[in-house]
């Protein structure tokens, strides 16, 4: 949103033209509604908003404004091949998901996405950006062009992408932001056919669709695997039964409720065969059950990835600037590794100067700093259960504490001698400095900070 704002100042934020894709009542042809944003374009209008009806193309083929910027905000939904044939003067944004083959032969707009494309995002694309907030479905990517007289095409998309991306990809720049880990991990077992796995579990459970019988085995006993008990019982389970083979990880609220319901954790247990009436271990035992619940954890979908990207144990493998074996494609979070929201922050990080390094003709440089003990970073600011955010606001009102920023003042606001002061330095850094005349020691910076930045020092003895 910025970059659109930034672009458009010179024209001060004029109004809106809007035009409906509908007239007295009834949908207009999509050819109509091009006639409409054509004239319109030529009495001088610059700025649209199209209250769009299914009509396909719409913000293609702007060519006769020549250098002029044209902005075009879509509402509604729009049909397919939205931006096709677009020109590097115009911006379309469309406020909602797309339709199929977003930017076919894009020609140099930039179509930004706020929702899920469907197939065919940027197929046959020459030049420009398609920017999706989503994911898209099969064959995003395919048949696109480089002329080497002008900027790539490049296609940026926050979630995942389907089946054949970049199938017969001639030129571009592609890059994948997002891969769900919702690929459940299984285990080769004989009679595997009887188990369930967590996610389909959790996902009927939410619409009641399904019944797990009186007696219910899970294997792995994490946090999940206590979801999934804590869910067996309100669907009318009567015994659970959690299996490990270790000392179950799980901790936590997730814990104590299914203990609070009467969850049985064992440990250690192999298990050996699942039949329909349970599980036999490899000591011969027997634990009933009318259904068997497979929770070890989730893997990466990469099934889309070109040959060229090598993947070790169902993981991209990276180089310690997380470069695939693709020197053009760079991989982080978990698709590389398990581990938590703020490794794929700092990883991200890490990638991003490693690419414009190399960019600038430079080597990779790694710029890690010293990583903070995790036991001191503070969870109590970041909701793991919001999914998604309004507004620029809500989104600030959640912190997952990764120390990107470092400048949240919450540490000023708290301490009660005012001791602490952000100083902006003439390089336009800045640092939080302590009055030690004011400072009392009572550790409240130290108990706020979500990063775990202050450290208390004890005073020397007074003479």
């Amino acid at each position: 949103m910025v970059y659109i704002y930034l672009k458009f100042k010179p024209n001060n934020y004029q109004k809106f033209h809007v035009i409906s894709g509908k007239q007295h009542g009834n949908r207009i042809e999509s050819r109509i509604l091009e006639e409409k944003i054509q004239d319109a374009v030529a009495l001088g209008h610059r700025r649209f908003e199209i209250i769009a009806y299914g009509q396909h193309g719409i913000g293609g083929r702007l060519w006769t404004v020549g250098d002029e910027a044209v902005y075009m905000k879509i509402n509604g939904h729009s049909g397919q091949r939205l931006g096709s044939f677009g020109f590097p003067n115009t911006v379309i944004e469309s406020m909602g998901p797309a339709s199929d083959d977003v930017g076919w032969l894009n020609a140099g707009a930039e179509i930004i996405i706020h929702g899920n494309g469907a197939n065919g995002t940027a197929n046959g694309m020459a030049q420009g950006k398609v920017l999706v907030d989503g994911n898209i479905g099969a064959r995003g990517m395919t048949m696109t062009k480089h002329n080497p007289r002008f900027d790539p095409p490049e296609l940026w998309v926050m979630g995942s992408v389907g089946d054949y991306f970049g199938e017969f990809m001639a030129g571009g720049i592609a890059v994948i932001c997002g891969l769900d880990a919702q690929k459940p991990r299984t285990l080769p077992l004989p009679g595997d056919r009887h188990l369930v796995t967590a996610l389909d579990f959790l996902s009927q459970s939410r619409t009641n669709a399904i019944r797990p019988g009186k007696q219910v085995v899970i294997i792995g006993a994490g946090n999940v695997g206590c979801d999934v008990a804590t869910e067996a019982f309100r669907l009318g389970a009567e015994k659970v039964t959690l299996i490990d083979v270790q000392e179950p990880l799980s901790f936590g609220a997730e814990r104590n409720a299914a203990e609070a319901l009467g969850a049985v954790f064992k440990w250690p247990c192999f298990t050996d065969k699942i039949t329909e009436n349970g599980v036999i271990l490899k000591n011969g035992e027997v634990i009933d059950a009318d259904t068997t619940i497979i929770s070890i954890g989730d893997i990466p979908d990469l099934d889309f990835l070109p040959p060229e990207v090598a993947v070790d144990n169902e993981f991209i493998r990276v180089n310690e600037y997380f470069q695939t074996t693709d020197p053009a494609i760079f991989a982080v979070g978990d698709a590389v590794k398990p581990g938590l929201l703020t490794d794929a922050i700092g990883a991200g990080r890490k990638a991003a100067g490693a690419i414009i390094d190399i960019l600038s003709d430079r080597p990779p440089f790694s710029k890690s700093r010293p990583m903070i003990d995790r036991s001191r970073v503070a969870t109590q600011y970041f909701d793991p259960r919001v999914t998604a955010f309004g507004d620029l606001d809500q989104c600030g009102s959640q912190c997952s504490s990764c120390g990107t920023c470092r400048d949240c003042e919450i540490c000023v606001a708290a301490c009660p001698q005012t001791a602490i002061s952000r100083i902006e330095n003439q390089s336009d850094d800045f640092e939080y400095v302590v009055d030690a005349d004011r400072c009392i020691g009572c550790g409240f910076c130290t108990g706020a900070c979500p990063c775990g930045i202050w450290n208390l020092v004890e005073n020397e003895p007074l003479e």
